[in-house]
């Protein structure tokens, strides 16, 4: 399972240094996308994506703190194979029709020099929760020339065991661990609420 477009941690990297006190920004679902990557035989990759995500970031640049909440839409599985998708969705793999989410709520972030360069927190998947770490990278932040706002996007990026939440399904044929890569986008809310 591949890179993609995380989250769940991305969405603080997309947090510039300069956010004002109580920034909230809303993740975009239409530029927000989470991808994964997972070896078979342990040497072929096998990715796909999640077309569906969405949450938000609440940053506090005079503490360098702050909450992301990130969701994801599991049956929103895209493996460019139908076949695929339905087995990946099915109660062997992600067990979609009775964990339709997976989440991710931070609990923590790490700076360098003022720069977000981690986020650390809390990802359910399948009914399991477990503490995750995603390194963030490529924080970019523009105005919306059209809207008079500001968007911010970020990749995040982490491994974690599928077997740790439950899904040992064909291992080791399949491996155990998953790198995922969240491509946020997101835009500051100007009366600083956000809904997820």
């Amino acid at each position: 399972m591949t890179r993609a477009a995380l989250l769940v941690a991305a969405l603080i990297a997309l947090v510039p240094a300069s956010a004002r006190l109580g920034d909230v920004y809303r993740i975009d679902p239409e530029r927000t996308s989470v991808a994964f990557e997972v070896t078979q035989l342990g040497v072929f990759p096998q990715s796909g994506r999640f077309g569906r995500a969405h949450g938000r970031i609440a940053f506090d640049s005079a503490t360098e703190a702050g909450s992301v909440d990130l969701i994801v839409d599991t049956a929103s599985v895209d493996t460019g194979w139908d076949l695929r998708d339905r087995f990946v969705r099915s109660e062997n793999m992600l067990d979609a029709a009775r964990y339709p989410r997976l989440e991710f709520r931070s609990t923590a972030m790490t700076f360098a020099d003022h720069h977000l360069v981690a986020v650390e927190g809390a990802l359910t998947l399948r009914g399991v929760t477990r503490t995750v770490r995603f390194e963030v990278r490529n924080v970019r932040c523009g105005p919306l020339a059209s809207e008079g706002g500001e968007r911010c996007e970020a990749e995040i990026i982490g491994h974690i065991s599928r077997r740790a939440f439950g899904i040992d399904y064909a291992y080791p044929l399949v491996g155990d661990e998953v790198l995922l890569t969240f491509a946020v986008s997101a835009e500051r809310q100007r009366d600083g609420v956000a809904g997820r």
